[in-house]
């Protein structure tokens, strides 16, 4: 899906999971934080 850029440290996680955002355009995937 990507990658998910910590902006406190800059360091780069590959991301796993995703948030589903419906919307009167379509679905979307927004990438989600890591859970730690």
């Amino acid at each position: 899906m990507g990658n998910y850029i910590d902006p406190q440290t800059g360091a780069s996680t590959p991301i796993t999971n995703g948030i589903v955002h419906y919307g009167k355009n379509g679905v979307h995937i927004v990438p989600a934080r890591p859970s730690e």
